[in-house]
């Protein structure tokens, strides 16, 4: 893994030893997940994700999961940030909608490949986390991304057509302004419930919920799917269905529950999506 030109930057503005040795490490994970695209790496590399954190969960800023910081806002996890981006097929000067902001990890990243010829609009009903995240971006210096204050639910109508969207909440039904804010050949991501009769033949799900009518109106968004929809006249059909989110285990290299996270996770993205090395 190599430092692009800005990577070499960012490390010297924001980055200690500590947390510039453990990005790369990060990086070397995400290898070793099939997942090789450099530009998607590079912008992995080079989001400060410690400066996102409160100091006393810094030491977990580059653990390759999800990292709660408080209620339900927490770090999208690298693997699946790198996963999304590729999946969406993110490229330099591409428009992209982040619905979301929470502590900003995804919408950095996604602005690091679109680079300064793209642009990452981002949709946040919080006005606090707006507030912090304006903040946080005038002192980064970085002005790809705007915040804009909305419900993600029911976007504005001035926000133009964008290449990718990406959620970061879940939801029972796509909204009608997603799909339309998606550029013809660009593509939308979205979290939904499973089908019923994916239900049915869930064995988990049903150890957790007596019929799908109780799964609809419960903690559903636990066991969310995960489709990507592009928009070239099948926005009905979902081109990927995802198995059920989850952290890598917090265990020792050779741990057998660090195996069985590896098998259950990362089979559908080897072998059954053929995932590109490049």
């Amino acid at each position: 893994m190599s430092d692009t030109p800005d990577g070499v930057k960012v490390i010297k503005a924001y980055f200690n030893k500590q947390f510039h040795e453990q990005a790369m490490l990060l990086t070397e994970v995400l290898q070793s997940l099939n997942l090789f695209n450099p530009t998607v790496l590079n912008a992995i590399h080079r989001t400060p994700r410690h400066m996102l954190l409160p100091g006393n969960l810094a030491p977990l800023a580059y653990w390759n999961g999800v990292t709660p910081i408080r209620g339900t806002v927490a770090l999208t996890s690298p693997w699946m940030t790198a996963y999304a981006a590729l999946r969406l097929a993110l490229q330099p000067a591409q428009r992209v909608l982040v619905l979301g902001y929470g502590y900003g990890y995804i919408s950095l990243a996604f602005a690091n490949i679109v680079g300064p010829e793209g642009e990452v609009v981002v949709v946040e009903q919080d006005k606090d986390l707006v507030e912090c995240g304006r903040q946080l971006l005038k002192h980064l210096n970085i002005t790809n991304v705007k915040i804009i204050n909305a419900d993600a639910l029911d976007l504005p109508d001035n926000l133009g057509a964008f290449d990718a969207i990406w959620p970061t909440l879940s939801v029972k039904t796509i909204p009608s302004s997603w799909m339309s804010s998606v550029n013809p050949t660009g593509i939308l991501g979205a979290f939904i419930p499973v089908a019923e009769h994916e239900f049915a033949s869930n064995e988990h799900l049903h150890k957790s919920y007596r019929d799908y009518a109780e799964y609809l109106q419960s903690t559903w968004w636990k066991s969310a799917r995960l489709v990507f929809l592009p928009k070239n006249g099948e926005l009905e059909t979902p081109t990927f269905v995802m198995y059920g989110l989850s952290n890598p285990p917090m265990a020792r290299e050779g741990d057998p529950r660090l195996d069985h996270w590896y098998e259950a996770n990362l089979s559908i993205e080897t072998h059954v999506l053929k995932l590109p090395a490049n």
